[in-house]
């Protein structure tokens, strides 16, 4: 009995396969502890206040997920909000669809503010479904940019 549970919940495992839903709480973990050289040689030039933003995002993004993450990341969500600013006030970049531009980072933005808003009025009780999707709005705001001759 307890083989045939087991091979069943194998089925169902493999049938639902394929990488986790980006923003999920999978996405997360995974993200987290993955290889972070080789997801941190996947991103393009960015721009030089898009590029502050990152060298604070990606360390707080691969820390192991749990109540020191959100600490470190409420910690740093102001400065980082006037970076995303700073990032605003550049405009696009140089071949860069300035519309799309601006929708994305604007996405990012209010993303970024919900999770300062949770960090300073909810002592972080959202953190991880806040945090992912403001990680996935900084993704699709540098798909916008060529990746760096190699």
């Amino acid at each position: 009995m307890l083989h045939r549970l087991g091979f069943a919940l194998l089925l169902v495992v493999a049938a639902c396969g394929g990488k986790p839903k980006t923003g999920s709480a999978e996405h997360v973990d995974t993200m987290a502890h993955a290889d972070h050289a080789a997801h941190e040689g996947d991103h393009p030039t960015m721009p030089p206040a898009l590029h502050e933003f990152h060298e604070h995002l990606s360390p707080l993004w691969h820390m192991p997920t749990g109540p020191d993450r959100a600490t470190a990341t409420c910690n740093e969500v102001e400065p980082m909000g006037a970076m995303l600013d700073g990032v605003a006030a550049a405009g696009a970049p140089e071949g860069v669809d300035a519309a799309t531009w601006m929708a994305r980072l604007g996405e990012l933005q209010a993303r970024w503010v919900a999770l300062t808003e949770d960090c300073a009025q909810h002592d972080a009780e959202n953190f991880d479904e806040l945090f992912a999707p403001a990680h996935d709005a900084f993704h699709a705001l540098i798909e916008l940019l060529p990746m760096a001759d190699k």
